[in-house]
């Protein structure tokens, strides 16, 4: 038998310590994090009969990017050109990234590769992929065996 307690708003609520872990927590840099840093943030949406992906390329051109498709896996790969020597100079901060990139994901349904089609607009690359007709099962009448 379970038996239900009263809440109580000091009982239910969370430690000083629990939170400071929390806060911490968020606060650290993990492999994760790291291994994330400078590459093109990506959105995965399945639709009813395709896959469309965005990625985030805010400062490199069409023509710096490929995008490849072997069995169910996607490789989005490129370069964030260096700026001129000139204009690096004086920096007091500076996060934004440069150089080479590469990401690979597998997608989550069957697709057909060559029907792909990728654009650029503003800085997201937006690549809609066609997904493989269903496969519907195909009934075989059984019969009796004839003599």
């Amino acid at each position: 038998m379970t038996y239900l307690e009263p809440w109580g708003p000091i009982r239910d609520s969370i430690s000083l310590r629990d939170a400071m872990d929390r806060l911490l927590e968020d606060s650290v840099i993990t492999p994760a994090k790291i291994s994330t840093a400078g590459m093109p943030k990506i959105d995965i949406k399945e639709k009813k009969d395709s896959v469309v992906i965005k990625a985030e390329l805010p400062g490199v051109a069409e023509e710096d990017v490929e995008v490849e498709i072997a069995d169910s896996v996607m490789t989005i790969s490129g370069e964030k050109k260096t700026e001129k020597e000139e204009e690096k100079e004086g920096y007091y901060y500076k996060e934004s990234h440069t150089g080479a990139f590469s990401r690979s994901f597998t997608l989550p349904s069957e697709v057909k590769a060559e029907k792909a089609n990728a654009e650029m607009d503003g800085g997201i690359l937006t690549i809609t992929v066609p997904k493989v007709e269903a496969r519907t099962p195909k009934k075989i009448a059984v019969k009796k065996k004839t003599k």
